[in-house]
């Protein structure tokens, strides 16, 4: 009995969710871009990103890349594609992932069994830099519950220098 009333409560709490929608915040000065995203979302610090924020639910980071570093490197990145698949390359993603192309980015997802998260990754191209804005979320229903609002988020970037 104490079961199905948790599960009813949790049905009613989540329908409360989708009536009332989750109320969003521009966060700006993200080392050179902004992006909308639910208000929960709190800045924590990542040593190996730009910029990061978490909900506890959801993780996302901003990785800003200078094109200039990237030919230091030895890497031939002439374009947002080549710096994707050289980023699928280095970063060990499956090799079987599905690139897909929109007017301003360039995204992939996958899954990795070991971590038990789903990776939305976005790639993004701003004249000098290449940016890469990922999310990642609990395999299953919690992907599920924020895949609309992840790319809401994505189509949401805007770049505040050059």
């Amino acid at each position: 009995m104490r079961f199905k009333k948790k599960a009813l409560l949790m049905v009613l709490f989540m329908a409360m969710l989708f009536i009332t929608g989750c109320k969003e915040k521009r966060f700006s000065d993200l080392g050179g871009m902004a992006i909308s995203m639910s208000e929960d979302m709190r800045v924590v610090k990542n040593r190996n990103a730009t910029w990061a924020m978490t909900n506890g639910y959801i993780n996302a980071v901003g990785i800003r890349t200078d094109s200039d570093d990237l030919e230091k490197t030895g890497l031939e990145v002439n374009s947002l594609s080549d710096y994707v698949a050289a980023y699928i390359k280095g970063n060990d993603i499956p090799d079987n992932v599905t690139v897909n192309t929109e007017d301003n980015y360039i995204y992939f997802t996958y899954n990795n069994k070991e971590s038990k998260l789903t990776y939305v990754n976005f790639f993004y191209d701003n004249g000098d830099y290449y940016w890469l804005v990922s999310f990642a979320c609990p395999m299953g229903n919690t992907y599920d519950l924020y895949r609309k609002d992840i790319f809401k988020w994505a189509d949401s970037v805007k770049f505040t220098d050059n």
